[in-house]
């Protein structure tokens, strides 16, 4: 799954689309960006472990603005059709480690089920959830409204057995805008909460939350200059949009870096067996690479003019 394999006008490979594809037509257009005379230099930005956390980025940014003036412009390459996408939503994910006290499910009143309070805590998280929709949001996202949402729980080991350990984990996906801290807070008290119950039966229980991973949202607004000079260089005629998925753009945002996602393929095939970019995909690609190393060897001045 590799080896990047040409079948009829597609490359099939693990990444193709997610987002191997990109990264192979700006390493491609290398020798053109140097041969164009350049009035403004280009980075080329790689980090790891985007897929498990945005690992890092967070050291790439801080090490490109140490190292360089703030660029103009970051394009981030993730799949997006080609399509300039303005905004996507923020992540926090956490996992849950609750210690009970073990016992003999006949006499459970001399144990401290620690399954109990990781539902708990799940079915408190769902009425988080239901408040998030009920505030409701942006109808340029998908879902319009911050979600929060349990992706594991498990616990005990045999049904006689009273569990002592319980471990859950969540992640909340927030609209620009929306304080991820507050959302946390608020699960924090439910999570008191619960540990205070399940210390009332064994007074050694606990309850500890950890980070798993996390990473800004991204909002360029809407009439941003860069979102124009972004539209001209994929030849993207359509409004910007917004994604479901989140990126490291939100990073460069952070920084001070007008951010933009932008990239052959489409998400839909990522993540999944016989990954593949089309070619045509990939042309595209390329033409937006020759249309920066053509805007680029005019003054900065005029990079944001027609």
């Amino acid at each position: 799954p590799f080896g990047g394999v040409i079948s009829g006008r597609r490359v099939y490979g693990r990444g193709a689309t997610d987002m191997k594809g990109f990264l192979a037509v700006v390493l491609a257009n290398v020798p053109r960006l140097k041969e164009a005379a350049v009035a403004a230099p280009v980075h080329l930005a790689f980090s790891y472990d985007e897929e498990v956390g945005c690992r890092g980025a967070p050291d790439l940014v801080r090490a490109l603005m140490q190292s360089v003036a703030t660029p103009a412009l970051a394009i981030v390459g993730e799949p997006t059709i080609m399509r300039v996408v303005r905004a996507h939503k923020g992540k926090v994910a956490r996992r849950v480690i609750v210690t009970g006290r073990t016992g003999h499910s006949a006499m459970p009143h001399r144990a401290a089920n620690a399954l109990d309070a990781g539902v708990a805590i799940a079915y408190g998280l769902r009425g988080l959830a239901d408040a998030e929709i009920a505030r409701g949001g942006d109808a340029a996202f998908d879902p319009p409204f911050t979600t929060i949402h349990v992706g594991s729980l498990h616990g005990g080991s045999a049904v006689n057995l009273v569990p002592e350990r319980a471990v859950l984990e969540y992640e909340i996906r927030t609209m620009p805008g929306r304080d991820a801290g507050e959302i946390l807070a608020r699960i924090d008290r439910l999570v008191a909460r619960e540990r205070d119950r399940l210390r009332a039966h064994a007074p050694e229980a606990d309850i500890v939350s950890e980070e798993i991973s996390a990473y800004p949202g991204l909002d360029m607004g809407a009439n941003d200059a860069a979102i124009r000079l972004m539209a001209r260089l994929a030849d993207d005629a359509e409004p910007s949009t917004t994604v479901a998925f989140g990126t490291e753009a939100g990073l460069y945002a952070q920084a001070g870096i007008p951010t933009l996602v932008c990239g052959p393929g489409d998400m839909a095939r990522g993540h999944k067996a016989d990954e593949w970019i089309g070619l045509d995909e990939l042309a595209a690609a390329d033409a937006m690479m020759a249309r920066l190393a053509d805007l680029l060897r005019r003054p900065a001045e005029h990079w944001m003019q027609p």
